[in-house]
């Protein structure tokens, strides 16, 4: 009977040992400019934040290890093609900074999801729109392609396991609206405080 007892005893110990050591939680913490580093259009496919900003694209200009500017081009409401410039820098492995031209609202985007090939991914988005005051949204982003809305499955699930709400940005029409032929308003040089541009400006 003492040995049966002494042989539990072992075998908790055993247990409790093994519940210590084991290892913690780990968070795969992804790399923004590997989704990033491309010259083709990256699109918002869907978004936590408003509807009224159609078409979102961001074109790289420049990126290196440590800065990035880019256009970041949208539809207003009627359909106005506009876009502005946009430069910052890596904060950290996940993390960029980044301001409109002009602007000295800063823009702080954090990918928190990205494919094995990084053709899509999840971005958590934020902006302070008054001092104290920051808001924020997740937008699922997917590079250009012939068929943006496939590509675009392959992070959905993991853009509906973060968000409540969706609204869907690129539709069909947006590869014609933002093309390179279109005319495009610069807002760095007009149109800026047009509120119903002020997020699509501030979100890029």
């Amino acid at each position: 009977m003492r040995l049966r007892s002494s042989f539990h005893i072992f075998l908790l110990a055993l247990h409790l040992t093994a519940v210590e050591c084991k290892a913690p939680l780990v968070y795969k913490v992804y790399n923004i400019r590997k989704f990033l580093w491309t010259h083709s259009a990256i699109w918002t496919f869907v978004t936590t934040g408003g509807s009224h900003c159609l078409c979102q694209a961001d074109v790289t200009k420049h990126i290196d290890q440590q800065l990035i500017t880019y256009t970041h081009y949208f539809l207003s409401q009627g359909h106005f093609k506009k876009h502005t410039q946009m430069s910052g820098y890596f904060t950290k492995k996940n993390i960029m900074q980044v301001k409109p031209y002009g602007s000295a609202n800063e823009v702080i985007h954090e990918i928190v999801y990205s494919d094995k090939i990084h053709k899509c991914a999840v971005l958590k988005v934020s902006s302070m729109i008054s001092p104290g005051n920051r808001i924020s949204k997740l937008d699922l982003r997917v590079w250009n392609s012939s068929n943006v809305r496939a590509m675009a499955q392959h992070c959905l699930p993991a853009f509906r396991k973060r968000a409540t709400i969706e609204h869907l940005v690129y539709k069909d029409m947006c590869q014609g609206a933002i093309g390179k032929g279109q005319p495009s308003q610069d807002q760095d040089v007009e149109g800026r405080k047009n509120p119903h541009d002020f997020v699509c400006l501030n979100y890029g």
